[in-house]
Formats: C-alpha cells, sequence, structure tokens
C-alpha cells in the first residue's frame, strides 16, 4: 500500500532510531502505513487532541492482528 519511495524512507527512519536505542525491546520490528490521518471528525481523537484508544483498535483491529500475526522480520 502506498508509495514505494514514502514505504522505503520510513523504513530507513526506523532503522536508524532503532540503531540509537539501547534496549532491543524498544526497537520498532513492524509498522503499517494507514491509509487516513487520525482527525477529531473520524473520532480517533478528543477535542483536546487526546487518542482514543479504544475507538482505534476498533477501527484498526485488522491491521493491529495483522502485524502480531505476521512472523517476526
Amino acid at each position: 500500500m502506498g508509495n514505494k519511495k514514502i514505504i522505503n524512507y520510513i523504513d530507513l527512519c526506523f532503522c536508524k532510531l532503532n540503531r540509537k536505542l539501547k534496549s532491543e525491546k524498544k526497537h520498532v520490528k513492524k509498522w503499517v502505513l494507514i491509509k487516513k490521518d487520525f482527525s477529531i471528525f473520524g473520532d480517533e481523537f478528543t477535542a483536546t487532541m487526546k487518542l482514543r484508544r479504544k475507538i482505534v483498535d476498533a477501527k484498526y483491529r485488522d491491521l493491529i492482528e495483522n502485524i502480531y500475526d505476521e512472523p517476526k522480520l
């Protein structure tokens, strides 16, 4: 999904970040680029810009589950 250059750039940024982190437990191992931004109007944020975790979990449950179902890189 998405532009290959953008995905490669984001992946490179995560690789650089992971090299800076001392604990491997904190490394970003998997990530997914979703099609739209979170917003107040999409109900992902409250009016004070707090993330509505239950709503995000419900809306993106399939994507989240796929991240954990796939074998580790």
